[in-house]
């Protein structure tokens, strides 16, 4: 059997406000635990949102080495504020070192002093933050990224108000030793490439934040078209990276630019968009990532898999009309939502799904590498278990200590009609056979990673 190959390097993007100099990226060229992650289905858009006095924070650098120390600056609307304090979540407590001591908050100042380097620019700083290894532990490369805080504001005046924000903004480590750092050559002043990198200079004076998220689309369509004039078209995705905060945003979504594939959806959805791109007709999917500072495998993975799924019908009960999978009992699975190793009926009404403790699986399962033209029908793995008309009613764990070793198990409960079991007629009876099939289907897939960067 073969595999799925993926190959390529990163596309820098620079956009937004000013021109700046290349940054050095990189991403993980290995297999990583499959996350499950919440993507935007294909082809929507989110929303920005943010703070009421915070205008941008920022690690700095956002990409350093395994043991090397970084700062936090913080960018406020108002010159009303003395410090500000962020409280990290119960999960980051204790994951960075401040003054090589473990922290669950720090606070900023801007005084010119306490790390701070300039006084009264309304731009608060903090330095001397380290990776707590004890915590955060990679082979090559690794992030850390923070979501929803509490933020304190002290204001001159003396009073203080807390804010409960999406500061969406992250820092990547990379293992020197075992990463190389590539050379630059350059183009011109917009554009410079490596063997992994190529990096696009966009200016686009004026606009904020909000702006580039909201015209996202139409950016990435211009710059893609330019990238198309200097490298050839031979690349099947773009993953777009963000560099910057993105509050609000999902963790991904997949643009699907074109499908010549009968037999992934119900219905057939025959299309090619790639010609609008520059491409002609090379290019299938466009795959944005936030507030990551470059996504990862898990991700990735995700993301390129809406390229083939979930789009089966709606009579298999194994989707949940999102583009992903619904309730269904899957060993692994790039994609689900609420798959899990085991599904069984709790009582009357309530369902449950969990996975195997110590022995949870990561990767595409069958049916996934089978619409995707990586496996022939006859092995997937039939028969299916999931939910029909399901919904989902929280999380459960409980710890049994009257067996022996003590029995844990921990997952999600729904409320559903039944059990449905998809076998290969049943399957057949509601989709057609994948066309091209497995003896014929393109194998070998390469993608162009890109960073949006201001």
């Amino acid at each position: 059997m073969k595999s799925l190959i993926v190959k390529g390097f990163l596309f820098l993007i620079s956009s937004l406000l000013s021109r700046e100099a290349i940054s050095q990226s990189i991403t993980e060229n290995y297999i990583q635990a499959d996350v499950k992650i919440c993507g935007k289905p294909s082809d929507s858009k989110g929303t920005t949102g943010g703070s009421d006095y915070i205008k941008k924070i920022t690690f700095q650098p956002y990409v350093v080495d395994e043991n090397e120390t970084f700062s936090v600056s913080c960018a406020v609307k108002t010159n009303d504020i003395q410090s500000l304090i962020i409280y990290w979540p119960d999960y980051d407590k204790g994951m960075l070192l401040l003054n090589d001591i473990p922290c669950d908050s720090i606070t900023l100042f801007d005084n010119g002093q306490n790390g701070d380097i300039k006084a009264n620019d309304n731009i608060f700083t903090i330095y001397n933050l380290r990776r707590n290894s004890a915590f955060i532990q990679f082979n090559y490369v690794g992030g850390f990224f923070v979501r929803y805080c509490n933020v304190k504001y002290i204001f001159r005046n003396g009073s203080s108000v807390i804010e409960n924000v999406d500061l969406a903004f992250g820092i990547r480590f990379i293992n020197s030793q075992k990463v190389d750092i590539p050379g630059v050559l350059k183009i011109n002043d917009s554009i410079q490439y490596s063997s992994h990198v190529v990096n696009l200079v966009e200016e686009l004076e004026g606009q904020s934040l909000n702006d580039y998220m909201n015209n996202s689309f139409k950016i990435e369509v211009e710059v893609i078209k330019k990238y198309y004039k200097y490298f050839p078209d031979d690349r099947d995705f773009f993953v777009v990276s963000s560099t910057f905060p993105t509050p609000n945003a999902p963790a991904g979504w997949c643009e699907t630019v074109s499908n010549d594939i009968v037999g992934i959806s119900s219905p057939d959805n025959i299309y090619n968009l790639s010609p609008n791109y520059g491409s002609g007709g090379r290019l299938k999917s466009i795959i944005s990532t936030f507030f990551t500072y470059g996504g990862n495998a898990g991700l990735v993975n995700h993301e390129i898999l809406h390229k083939w799924a979930a789009y089966l019908s709606s009579k298999l009960y194994l989707t949940d009309g999102t583009g992903h999978w619904g309730a269904v009992e899957f060993q692994n699975s790039g994609l689900g939502l609420f798959c899990g190793q085991h599904l069984y009926r709790l009582n009357d009404t309530i369902y449950r799904i969990y996975n195997d403790r110590n022995n949870a699986k990561v990767g595409y399962n069958t049916l996934e590498l089978y619409l995707m033209g990586l496996l022939p029908f006859d092995s997937v793995s039939f028969p299916i278990k999931s939910l029909v008309n399901f919904k989902y009613k929280g999380s459960y764990w409980f710890w049994n200590t009257n067996y022996e070793p003590a029995l844990y198990e921990s997952g999600s409960e729904f409320t559903a009609d039944s059990i449905s079991y998809v076998d290969k007629a049943k399957y057949l009876k509601y989709m057609p056979l994948r066309n091209p099939d497995f003896s014929i289907s393109q194998k070998d897939f390469y993608y162009e990673g890109r960073r949006k960067k201001e």
